[in-house]
């Protein structure tokens, strides 16, 4: 039996659209993403450690921080920083990056971080880095799933290559 590619688009369509269900975290029924067991250690020279209210989550290929305490609505936005190995911000000063948030625990439109720019990080202790910047401006308390979605041509070639990072906070009053 052969099912019309159009069903398949509308079950596709309602899981998106559709909150999922997530797992109580104790204090407000948000599945907050935790430090991965293993820890992720970034490549060298990258830093091996962050502050202690945060942990390195990710591959080589796309990686981030994220806070271990909640997130605080302001009118400033949030700050992402995202890394991955061999990303030069001197040859690609407008990285592929596109970043999108979605709220889990009620109805919200999807916020999309403006377009990232290539930086060089410098942290005290640690040698310079390149990393991808950009930012959200989260505009309800509430929980939210965080996605990061990089594309570059593999080099020398023209097949595509995606990386996808996705993990969820708890954003405070």
């Amino acid at each position: 039996m052969r099912h019309h590619p159009f069903v398949y688009l509308a079950l596709v369509t309602i899981f998106a659209v559709v909150p999922r269900t997530t797992a109580a975290d104790g204090i407000s029924g948000c599945a907050v993403t935790e430090a991965p067991s293993p820890v992720f250690i970034p490549p060298v020279p990258f830093a091996p450690l962050v502050a202690p209210q945060a942990f390195w989550l990710g591959s080589p290929s796309l990686w981030t921080m994220v806070p271990t305490s909640p997130w605080h609505l302001g009118s400033d936005g949030r700050k992402l920083p995202y890394w991955r190995e061999g990303f030069d911000s001197q040859k690609e000063n407008e990285p592929r990056l596109n970043v999108v948030a979605r709220r889990l625990d009620g109805p919200a439109p999807l916020i999309w971080a403006p377009l990232a720019s290539g930086v060089k990080a410098h942290r005290v202790g640690a040698p310079d880095d390149m990393a991808m910047l950009t930012g959200l401006d989260i505009p309800t308390a509430g929980c939210w799933e965080i996605s990061a979605h990089y594309g570059s041509t593999v080099s020398g070639s023209r097949r595509w290559r995606e990386q996808t990072l996705t993990y969820t906070v708890r954003v405070e009053q």
